[in-house]
């Protein structure tokens, strides 16, 4: 599959995020494929560009899209690099979050 810079891939997929205010599908996009082949980021490139990306969302409120997206996406990739409790930790916070938006996002003005 090549080389790439991990650095290179980091700055590209968070300038694509600060410049354009992406929608969550155009996000999560720039952080999960390569934007020339289209390939996926596997194994330990996949984790820490899942680490990245959280970074660069984890200041956001904690109902926005794109930030959710980021943490879930972190507990997945750490998930399928064998962290295993702290990807289950990371995924049952997600969990408890977006049954707390749902069961009383109207009432908290979420």
């Amino acid at each position: 599959y090549g080389f790439a810079h991990l650095r290179c891939l980091v700055v590209h997929a968070g300038l694509a995020a600060q410049v354009n205010e992406l929608t969550a599908t155009e996000n999560r996009v720039r952080w999960e494929k390569c934007a020339l082949c289209g390939i996926g980021f596997r194994g330990s490139v996949g984790t820490a560009m899942a680490r990245h990306c959280w970074k660069t969302y984890a200041d956001r409120p904690s109902d926005d899209e794109n930030r959710l997206l980021a943490l879930y996406r972190l507990g997945w990739n750490l998930a399928l690099s064998g962290a295993v409790q702290e990807a289950s930790l990371i995924l049952e916070a997600i969990f408890r979050l977006t049954i707390l938006k749902r069961a009383l996002g109207e009432f908290l003005d979420f």
